[in-house]
């Protein structure tokens, strides 16, 4: 092939058994902004649908071809797909993952800009019942943009293990003549060796990638303590820990620890489920590998850990077998408790199986000083009855609060100091017990308009004394809900307080004297029309709509009326028009969020929203747009995908007829739509459903008895008290748009989260996960 006829970019997308997700990962490399590239989608003898959706865009796109091969696997499969690709870059896809629509333009212009071997971009992960997220996998080696940087320069890119984040230069994958191994597990040891042959590789913060989470957990996951599952991933992290062995010792370090959470992890978690017959096996396998790992990785993980390496060590099986079981029924979950030694003032260790074995340290129970650190969470900060009113929790970590136990809170600023009274109540601790963890604040409106006058913003210092413990620190921990998106209130004629998280994730007060103010909004046709006040006359305005890397910043003209000293700005954001210049890089909703401010002498003005507390909104095309606040209570617009949307949900009845009721608007103009709560079974794509209601054509409701939701078997566990028993979203489905996706919960009602229901000993709590609403049922017992 020419030079002149060589894509830039070749796409490697192997599939089999993918027939439900597929043409949504197509789709997203299809509308790519690099439209240079062609597509190699691998059959790696799939067996079902999945053929035939490739076939569908290789037959109306030219740059989208398949090759077939006899079933072998992900990693043959990509060598097949790269064997038959010709692009200057090269870069692989998992078929039933999304790219970012600017993904692959981003890679490729940074490499072309700094000459790198490779560039790699972050990660989010997604389904339908949690929403979208950040990977946990790519938290730290992705946090900061690094151009044309190197392993050596920054160790913890030694914990990047997955290949499909990235673009390479194909030069420099054919130099280094890169295979994947026949095996699962097969990204980390291309990966790793990738970063170390590299001459520099570039590093982009933004996520360029979305990585599918199975209802049920990850694909490999399911079969993940398999023994010939755990034979392939002993293979893959013995590959990875020869490539680092000459490697910088930070690199080496960072690499073993990686592999000690995650492999190492996944060998003595097998444990739990091993059958008699592969006991002895697994035990040789397990024993080799940690051998090859080494104690120094295992020493920088948690203490439990270091028992698990310590009992491989010792091929003990039955403390093994003990030691997976706990910590797979939850046992660390909040960190496990602490007892105070025998004989000593001050030092407590953990009660974890095991403290018989001579064989183990006996340090390794001990509870480190640190662990024994303040907790607090807060679930809860509204307005009632003139008061901001504040609920949360607060204890020593580890340590079981009683009614002994003392906390004192004190609003602080730079200029204040005052303490305030504390009610205390029992809650659920980070342990999943009822215990004396729970305070709250109330303070009245007058008090706070005397802290305003500073304008100095207000946190809360909480000191605690329990078990003999004393601790202190700013309360912090803000829960989904009201406590992350309370909308604020006026504390004086001319002073907004916005409760918000500060950049240490405190709970703070801030004061916003006379505020720039979003008051209305509405719908004409396809125009937004919004309403400013801004506290000053002014003569001359614009609307402004926020732009990004991605799409222009948009300027709409608006009229002016002074009334007094303040200036009513009205202004129309014609949707078609923001439709037009609209360029989302979202795979998943299809969300493109910009910030709605004034533009008045040259400065931008934020709006703060003090209109009523409801999104206003329409459908343009196959768009919806909504006009909204943020968790700081300033206003956005956000177009998204048409989805359903919930704006309240409230108990009604009493008593066995209690009812959970969900009210919401549907923005598709049809009565397509039926809603239901669902709750998946553990370990499997099947679910359950509550009684499905149909929409209207412009709203919806769902009632649906609290006995209905709460009424779940499962028993208590005294390992993990936390364990839920179930957990329930809300979904719209329509057969006539092949969708079934997870109602998205406006901010006005996030806003009133929690609600919290009872049946006996159960409790449903109601919260916002990511972009769902997520009903939670534990058992209070």
């Amino acid at each position: 092939m020419s030079l002149s006829t060589r894509p830039r970019l070749s796409v490697v997308v192997p599939f089999y058994g993918v027939q439900d997700y597929i043409g949504d990962c197509l789709e997203s490399i299809r509308v790519q902004q690099l439209q240079d590239i062609e597509v190699v989608m691998v059959d790696d003898g799939s067996l079902d649908g999945s053929r035939a959706v490739a076939q569908e865009y290789a037959d109306r796109d030219s740059r989208f071809h398949i090759v077939t091969q006899k079933n072998a696997g992900l990693g043959p499969a990509r060598n097949t797909g790269t064997a038959n690709s010709s692009g200057e870059y090269l870069t692989f896809i998992d078929s039933d993952d999304l790219v970012t629509r600017h993904g692959f333009a981003q890679m490729v212009d940074s490499l072309d800009e700094t000459g790198s071997s490779f560039a790699g971009g972050n990660a989010r992960r997604f389904n339908n019942s949690t929403g979208v997220k950040p990977s946990w996998a790519h938290l730290h080696a992705f946090a900061m943009d690094w151009p044309a940087t190197h392993v050596t320069e920054h160790a913890v890119l030694a914990r990047d293990r997955m290949v499909w984040n990235k673009v390479y230069r194909r030069s420099f994958w054919d130099e280094y003549a890169y295979e994947f191994p026949a095996i699962r597990y097969e990204d980390y040891p291309v990966t790793i060796k990738a970063h170390l042959d590299a001459v520099t590789v570039d590093i982009i913060s933004e996520p360029v990638y979305y990585w599918r989470e199975r209802e049920s957990g990850d694909s490999i996951t399911q079969q993940v303590y398999r023994y010939d599952n755990l034979v392939d991933r002993v293979r893959s992290a013995g590959m990875v820990i020869d490539l680092v062995a000459s490697a910088q010792k930070a690199v080496r370090m960072r690499t073993h620890v990686m592999l000690a959470e995650s492999d190492f992890l996944a060998i003595v978690q097998a444990f739990a489920t091993v059958p008699d017959a592969d006991v002895d096996r697994i035990i040789e396998l397990g024993h080799g590998f940690v051998e090859r790992l080494g104690l120094d990785a295992l020493l920088q993980r948690p203490r439990f850990d270091q028992l698990q390496y310590h009992a491989m060590m010792a091929r003990d099986v039955d403390l093994l077998r003990e030691l997976a079981l706990f910590r797979q029924d939850g046992g660390l979950r909040g960190g496990a408790r602490a007892v105070k030694m025998p004989r000593s003032l001050s030092r407590y260790e953990y009660l974890y199986p095991g403290r018989d074995r001579s064989y183990i340290p006996r340090d390794t129970f001990l509870s480190p000083s640190a662990d024994l650190s303040l907790r607090t969470a807060v679930n809860d900060v509204r307005f009632v009855d003139d008061e901001l009113r504040v609920q949360g929790t607060a204890e020593v970590r580890h340590l079981r609060s009683n009614a002994n136990s003392r906390i004192k809170v004190f609003a602080v600023s730079k200029s204040l100091r005052e303490e305030l009274p504390v009610r205390r109540f029992k809650d659920i601790d980070s342990h999943g017990q009822l215990s004396d963890v729970g305070f709250e604040l109330r303070i009245p409106r007058d008090q706070l308009a005397r802290w305003s006058v500073s304008e100095d913003a207000v946190r809360f210092d909480l000191q605690i004394s329990s078990n003999g413990k004393r601790k202190q620190g700013l309360v912090k921990g803000l829960r989904p809900g009201s406590a992350t998106w309370q909308p604020g209130a006026w504390v004086s004629p001319t002073m907004w307080l916005q409760p918000e998280s500060s950049t240490g994730a405190e709970l703070q007060l801030s004061w916003r004297p006379n505020p720039w103010q979003l008051v209305d909004g509405r719908v004409e046709g396809t125009d937004l029309v919004v309403e400013a006040l801004a506290p000053r006359p002014l003569q001359v305005a614009q609307f402004i709509l926020d732009g990004s890397q991605f799409a222009d910043e948009l300027r709409y003209p608006a009229t002016c009326v002074i009334e007094g000293d303040k200036t009513r700005i009205t202004g129309r954001l014609p949707l078609l028009d923001v439709q037009a210049h609209t360029d989302d890089d979202d795979p998943y909703l299809q969300m493109t969020t910009r910030a709605v401010r004034v533009r008045a002498a040259g400065v931008n003005e934020d709006l703060t929203w003090t209109g009523t507390p409801r999104s206003v909104g329409t459908q343009v095309g196959e768009h919806q747009f909504r006009l909204l606040r943020d968790p700081e209570n300033l206003t956005f617009l956000r177009e998204t995908a048409v989805r359903l949307t919930a704006d309240e949900v409230v108990l009604e009845g009493d008593g066995e007829g209690t009812e959970l009721v969900a009210r919401g608007r549907n923005w598709t103009g049809t009565d397509s739509w039926t809603l239901a709560w669902r709750r998946y079974l553990p370990g499997t794509e099947e679910f359950l459903e509550t009684a499905p209601a149909q929409t209207g054509a412009d709203s919806w409701e769902v009632r649906t008895p609290v006995r209905d939701l709460l009424d779940v078997p499962g028993v208590v566990s005294d390992i993990d008290p936390l364990a839920s028993l179930a957990n329930w979203t809300l979904f719209c489905s329509s057969e006539d748009r092949n969708l079934s996706t997870a109602v998205l919960p406006e901010p006005f009602l996030i806003a009133t989260l929690p609600v919290i229901a009872h049946l006996g000993t159960h409790r449903g709590t109601l919260r916002q996960r990511a972009d769902t609403l997520h009903l939670e049922i534990r058992d209070d017992r």
